[in-house]
């Protein structure tokens, strides 16, 4: 969480992680692989503006590609679930 600390940052992520994971689905349900590759671009795409851009750091994904798209989901769950609070120093 050190590396999400501006909330337009942390906006960026929920908001790729959401439509990347109506990508997923969508591309199971309609058997289309397509749809599931699009959603790597549709979550690190966002992803990537709000740490280069907000919060000038360097996403994990690239020394820990895995943990940090599971972390991804993870900071969105707490945060849909009233969870994130705890974890977080905001700056704006």
């Amino acid at each position: 969480m050190s590396q999400h600390q501006d909330r337009h940052s942390r906006a960026l992520h929920y908001g790729g992680s959401l439509v990347s994971l109506g990508l997923v689905i969508g591309g199971v349900a309609s058997g289309s692989g397509l749809l599931c590759l699009a959603a790597l671009p549709a979550s690190y795409g966002p992803a990537w503006i709000g740490h280069f851009v907000v919060e000038k750091n360097r996403p994990a994904t690239f020394q820990y590609p895995f943990y940090s798209l599971l972390a991804d989901y993870v900071m969105l769950f707490r945060f849909l679930t009233g969870r994130l609070g705890p974890h977080i120093r905001t700056k704006s």
